[in-house]
């Protein structure tokens, strides 16, 4: 079901003390995301089609290793997105991280996260505002 769905960003966990550098290679400055208690910055990557998300190693993240950390699917509606969690616990392929809220960053919607068995996290995003 999941390579059926369309690719949002791909998150990955950086170390803190690198923020600096990162926010000068790419000239942009991280922000500070409320809900996931940390820092990141999205930089749409034209050769891939999609964004990477840098999140800093703090609140959430605090224990993660850097590196891939997620991938984020969106989701056309609310209907689409009780499809993907009816799959997932039909077929008991993981669990739900988090609620469904607002993301604390202006390229995603609504968003939740689950942990998905062979899989690792995954998140949805409702693009649309709900």
């Amino acid at each position: 079901m999941f390579d059926k769905l369309e690719k949002h960003h791909l998150g990955f966990i950086v170390p803190l003390q690198d923020r600096e550098k990162i926010e000068k290679v790419f000239n942009k400055k991280f922000h500070y995301d409320a809900i996931q208690q940390t820092h990141v910055l999205f930089i749409f990557d034209e050769h891939l089609g999609i964004y990477l998300e840098y999140i800093c190693q703090e609140g959430r993240a605090a224990r993660q290793k850097p590196g891939f950390a997620h991938i984020c699917y969106n989701l056309k509606d609310r209907a689409e997105l009780d499809r993907v969690e009816n799959f997932i616990k039909e077929n008991q392929m993981g669990y739900q991280l988090t609620k469904l809220e607002r993301s604390g960053s202006k390229e995603c919607g609504m968003i939740t996260f689950y942990f998905i068995k062979n899989h690792g996290i995954v998140e949805l995003n409702l693009a649309q505002k709900e």
